[in-house]
């Protein structure tokens, strides 16, 4: 192999390193948004929004649970109520 073809070879291989490292640059721009949403922060955001709705179904299954017990609790005191006056009037 003679000095001229390393001397090629090494340009070559110089010009493969640049495109991948303009590559690379702009693949860190797309993933971190430049200036932009990048897709971390689309997806950063998309976990929140989801954490976020967990929790408001976990608070929804919460309040159905206290209405469902204070609807029978009216339930069991207008009977209780109720049961009370008929033994009055007997």
């Amino acid at each position: 192999m003679s000095t001229e073809e390393i001397g090629v070879r090494l340009d070559q291989q110089s010009d493969a390193i640049g495109d991948i490292s303009v590559r690379l640059t702009r693949l860190d721009e797309a993933l971190r948004g430049n200036g932009t949403h990048g897709l971390f922060t689309d997806f950063a955001l998309v976990k929140k929004r989801v954490t976020v709705l967990e929790e408001f179904c976990h608070d929804v299954r919460s309040m159905r649970r206290w209405l469902v017990g204070g609807i029978l609790a009216a339930v069991g005191s207008v009977v209780w109520s109720a049961a009370m006056w008929v033994m009055k009037m007997q």
